[in-house]
């Protein structure tokens, strides 16, 4: 499958629809651009930890217990 975008003079350019959505990329997630063999891949960036690790805990409290 090939595709085409032209890029702006920020140097932004636009993924297609269809792609996007193959890859599962919504607005603000994050995408890496490595050059391999006198070209580039595009490729979602996936995390492995949890995002809100560092906040769990912070409360002092589970949010999960009972108010009274």
């Amino acid at each position: 499958m090939r595709n085409s975008s032209k890029m702006n003079s920020k140097g932004q350019i636009t993924v297609p629809q269809h792609i996007r959505e193959r890859l599962g990329l919504e607005p603000g997630d994050r995408v890496e651009f490595v050059v391999e063999q006198g070209g580039a891949v595009m490729r979602p960036v996936r995390s492995e930890a949890n995002p809100f690790e560092k906040y769990i805990g912070i409360t002092g409290r589970s949010l999960a217990a009972k108010r009274e």
